[in-house]
């Protein structure tokens, strides 16, 4: 995965019965900032954002699905994108994970 290799690498070990603990004490509120300029954004176009999330949704079709989303904010040149839902408690769930 190019893209979205976290919610990739989180569910693939969901499938495997690996649960997941996430520290959210300090956290960076992403209004704004999502597609700044560095990381992904570096090589990110609509393109590559496309069939990322369609893999993602091929990959985990019980718990993820490809969505055309209208942007508010940030992701510089594309207004529309491709992007996915996540069920992250039934994938967490189904992995017996919870």
């Amino acid at each position: 995965m190019q893209l979205m290799e976290d919610y990739y690498v989180t569910l693939s070990l969901f499938s495997k019965g690996y649960p997941n603990y996430v520290i959210v004490d300090w956290t960076w509120d992403q209004r704004g900032a999502s597609g700044a300029a560095g990381g992904c954004s570096s090589y990110r176009n609509a393109e590559l954002q496309e069939q990322a999330s369609l893999a993602l949704a091929a990959a985990f079709p019980d718990h993820v699905k490809a969505v055309q989303k209208e942007t508010k904010t940030g992701w510089d040149g594309m207004k529309t994108r491709w992007d996915v839902r996540v069920q992250w408690r039934k994938a967490a769930k189904d992995g017996d994970c919870i």
